[in-house]
């Protein structure tokens, strides 16, 4: 099945959560309004999901019954088939799931996802292996459906409309799944930036691979500054905290951009000084996704207590969602640019 551009680029209005995903990797707690309950030692199934919402319908032109039903489309990049891909969309497949503090079962549940319910995996960090099952950081706001962008940047939300939680959900146990990939949404033609901003990483992986792509938009950070504990491999693309971004229209804010990353010369760790432009420049981008040097990717992430590697197959998808840079042309400046610094 495919989308139509139109479709996509309504979507894309309403952003990614980018940078503030890896932040909230890290946090694992919850937000105002958190249950205060215990989970119990098993924390999977058994609990009605009357009133539960349908899983996200898939996007269609036609419909998908009858012998004139349109086929999935082929993906460029195929689903992996014992992991969830970080930043993606799932939905609940079990009557219920818990969303505890941490990754184990005896840890502070702070929300219930039910049947149907769809679950944004945050980031990079899953799965860990704990109490038999494999747990995922992820996102999740009761009814709330326009992943990848979080309920609090929502043009559709009030303040207090969607108690937004953030922490670990199981994501099945052996052959079994609990939560499932929800089908991407794949452009008919090659996308804009705003419809790049607007899909998933996991989406733009699947639906692009390495197709050279080619993009608009004012790039900077505007004086951010971001660090993140722990070791990733190669540098100028694992690492999850890098600011270099491109935007549709110049802004302050979250969700940022779409994340550039700069290759280094042959040999060397870092792009070097003066290869990169300089912030508020209006430019003409041509990249990929699904970069070669994906498959030497590791990330150990230095939190609850420990140094914790990451799966090799989920770091190395990390790494293949990352859109890298082949060329750039700087075709102008943009006059709202500003920075941090430059704020009245």
């Amino acid at each position: 099945m495919t989308v139509r551009t139109s479709e996509l680029r309504a979507i894309a209005r309403r952003g990614s959560l980018g940078v503030l995903a890896a932040a909230l990797v890290i946090a694992g707690c919850a937000a105002p309004g958190a249950q205060e309950s215990q989970g119990p030692s098993g924390s999977l199934g058994g609990i009605p999901s009357e009133g539960a919402e349908s899983p996200r319908p898939t996007p269609t032109s036609s419909p998908t019954s009858g012998p004139s039903a349109t086929p999935l489309p082929t993906l460029a990049f195929g689903a992996p088939a014992n992991v969830l891909p970080p930043l993606s969309v799932t939905t609940v497949a079990v009557d219920a799931i818990r969303i505890h503090e941490q990754p184990r079962l005896s840890a502070r549940v702070v929300a219930t996802a039910g049947k149907g319910e769809m679950v944004y995996v945050n980031s990079y960090g899953g799965p860990v292996a704990a109490d038999g099952v494999d747990w995922y950081p992820v996102g999740f706001a009761a009814g709330y459906r326009d992943w990848p962008e979080p309920p609090a940047a929502s043009a559709l939300a009030t303040p207090g409309e969607f108690p937004y939680f953030i922490g670990w959900a199981a994501g099945g146990s052996g052959a079994q799944r609990y939560l499932e990939l929800a089908p991407p949404r794949c452009s008919e033609s090659d996308p804009d930036l705003a419809i790049l901003i607007g899909m998933s990483g996991w989406e733009r992986l699947a639906c692009f691979g390495d197709h050279p792509l080619s993009v608009e938009g004012t790039y900077g950070c505007g004086g951010c500054d971001g660090t993140m504990g722990g070791d990733f491999q190669p540098w100028w693309l694992a690492y999850p905290a890098q600011l270099s971004f491109l935007w549709v229209e110049w802004r302050i804010s979250l969700p940022p951009g779409l994340t550039l990353h700069f290759m280094p010369e042959p040999g060397a760790d870092y792009p070097a000084a003066g290869s990169i432009p300089a912030g508020g420049s209006i430019l003409r981008v041509t990249g990929h996704f699904n970069d070669p040097a994906s498959a030497t990717c590791t990330m150990t992430r230095f939190d609850l207590d420990q140094g914790l590697p990451v799966l090799e197959a989920s770091a190395q998808l990390y790494c293949r969602e990352q859109f890298v840079v082949d060329a750039f042309e700087i075709i102008g400046t943009d006059s709202n640019y500003r920075t941090l610094h430059d704020q009245p």
